[in-house]
């Protein structure tokens, strides 16, 4: 994770409602962004035996659980904005007679193993929010699972 990322996991977890110290915030935003438990509890100027008696506690397992969460929805939505400017890239080549054919037809193919691919994930959710809805009591689940 970068600057921004780290600042931003950072103020996540300090907005956090879940009752920890402010040293256990900032340990939950190093396990984060550092590579290992070893370089967290060096960042923290902690003990790594002290940053796993705090990952055993309850309240801080689901305050780094949240912030897991928080940081992979952000660089879920950081990729799919690139996976979109890369997908117009790919539309303007396949469109462009200049182009070469092999680049064309690489385009194209790859444009349409995109339409198949997010076809079948539309499909897997709808499956998945009917199996909710038969889980949940309810006998009819509409397309998008509401």
């Amino acid at each position: 994770m970068g600057v921004k990322s780290s600042a931003l996991v950072s103020e996540n977890v300090e907005n956090d409602p879940v009752n920890l110290t402010v040293r256990q915030r900032r340990g939950v935003a190093a396990l984060l962004v550092c590579s290992t438990h070893e370089q967290a509890a060096q960042a923290l100027g902690l003990s790594p035996r002290t940053l796993l008696r705090w990952r055993k506690q309850k309240a801080f397992k689901e305050a780094l659980r949240r912030a897991y969460l928080d940081a992979v929805e952000n660089a879920v939505g950081a990729a799919q904005f690139m996976s979109d400017e890369a997908v117009e890239t790919l539309r303007q080549i396949h469109r462009d007679p200049s182009q070469p054919a092999g680049a064309r037809i690489a385009a194209a193919r790859y444009l349409d193993q995109r339409h198949w691919q997010l076809v079948r994930f539309g499909e897997l959710l709808r499956e998945v929010e009917q199996i909710k809805g038969i889980l949940d009591g309810r006998d009819e689940v509409s397309d998008y699972g509401f």
